[in-house]
């Protein structure tokens, strides 16, 4: 269970730096500005503000898809184990007659 509050809490700090990301954007911080210092050491990049929004976008998506299915696989085993424990898993037919 502690394993789920810690993938909670991951995906509740990446929605918080996206959120912070698009807050940044609504207030006019110049990321194409930002994007080209990192990557081009100030030369012109062709697509710098698409770079700059599109690749936190994906990485924002990456890891809440990682982070959602991390959560749903856990919760499934933890039901398994449920489920095994009182009776009713897949070693007796799943009826808690014991299959008979």
């Amino acid at each position: 269970m502690r394993l789920n509050r810690y993938l909670s809490l991951v995906g509740k700090v990446a929605t918080s730096i996206w959120c912070a990301f698009v807050a940044s954007l609504l207030l006019g911080l110049n990321w194409r500005q930002v994007i080209q210092a990192a990557f081009n050491s100030g030369q012109p990049i062709q697509g710098a503000l698409t770079l700059a929004i599109v690749l936190p976008t994906l990485l924002f998506l990456a890891a809440r898809g990682t982070i959602g299915f991390a959560r749903w696989r856990l919760q499934r085993e933890l039901w398994r184990r449920d489920v095994e424990r009182l009776g009713g898993g897949p070693a007796d037919g799943g009826r808690p007659d014991g299959g008979r």
